[in-house]
């Protein structure tokens, strides 16, 4: 994706950062930033609200953030069957291939951070919320918000 991005924009630069943080970059370098189908990925709430601060930080004041991330995921996503099956199948020695194009299996997790809490989080790291808007992004029987927050 990122080889693609290059492709597509070749006066843009792109990083891949392997951390939870983001120490590629110094206070307030940034104009915009905007994460969308990525946090709710991420291996805990933790991390996703480490992620959060960080892009506070690194965003300039009257600069824009723009983030997705569910909400709430009800009972039946939160067990995570396809998940759950990738990963005893894949241990078992199934190709990832296999599992992902023909089984339609996938070994991505997906997690929620309540609004309420999203709020808070923006509000004591410094960040003023413009707008948290209703999103269908992480599918219709989740509930997802695209929040708009400055500094």
């Amino acid at each position: 994706m990122v080889q693609r991005a290059r492709e597509l924009t070749p006066e843009c630069d792109f990083h891949i950062n392997m951390e939870t943080n983001l120490h590629l970059f110094d206070d307030s370098y940034f104009d915009l930033v905007c994460s969308v189908i990525v946090l709710q990925h991420q291996p805990s709430r933790a991390v996703v609200l480490s992620y959060v601060n960080e892009f506070l930080r690194v965003l300039r004041r009257d600069g824009l953030l723009v983030f997705q991330l569910p909400c709430y995921v009800p009972l039946r996503n939160r067990i995570q069957v396809r998940r759950r099956l990738y990963a005893l199948l894949h241990s078992l020695g199934w190709k990832s291939h296999f599992l992902y194009r023909r089984l339609h299996l996938a070994p991505i997790r997906m997690l929620s951070i309540s609004e309420n809490d999203i709020v808070s989080v923006v509000q004591s790291a410094g960040g003023k919320i413009l707008d948290v808007r209703p999103d269908d992004r992480a599918g219709q029987t989740i509930q997802s918000r695209t929040y708009y927050v400055s500094r």
